[in-house]
């Protein structure tokens, strides 16, 4: 089972999101100056999908948005 975090970034909250996100075992997957997306895979530590395969499979768009976020 592969488990997505999207966290929509703050100057507050910024570092303490993304210290927390990596404690739990995420990885950060992309990001940009609004966001940041995390992906962990609940199958061993091993990531079940290649990284060519999760590129194909998940794209996060933000409303408005006409082209997906990778």
């Amino acid at each position: 089972m592969l488990y997505i975090r999207v966290a929509i970034k703050s100057e507050d909250t910024k570092e303490t999101i993304k210290q927390n996100a990596l404690k739990d075992g995420f990885r950060v997957y992309s990001e940009d100056e609004e966001k940041t997306v995390y992906i962990k895979n609940g199958v061993n530590d091993g990531l079940a999908l290649t990284e060519d395969e999760l590129n194909a499979a998940l794209k996060v768009s933000t409303p408005g948005s006409e082209e997906p976020y990778r």
